[in-house]
């Protein structure tokens, strides 16, 4: 719940800063694409251990 109230502060901060100058795509977009950024670094050491996992079970 606080995740997303501090990533709503930003995004009315972004807004009221840069949406003189950007359009509003650009900065959903840019959000969306960090978000997403985000998700995939923390699942990176997950994926490895799976991949570490299946490496050393594998027979021979």
């Amino acid at each position: 719940m606080a995740t997303d109230f501090d990533d709503l502060l930003l995004l009315v901060y972004f807004f009221g800063q840069y949406a003189p100058r950007l359009p509003v795509w650009q900065v959903v977009l840019g959000q969306y694409l960090g978000f997403s950024a985000l998700v995939a670094l923390s699942l990176l050491p997950w994926v490895l251990m799976l991949l570490e996992l299946k490496i050393v079970l594998l027979p021979g």
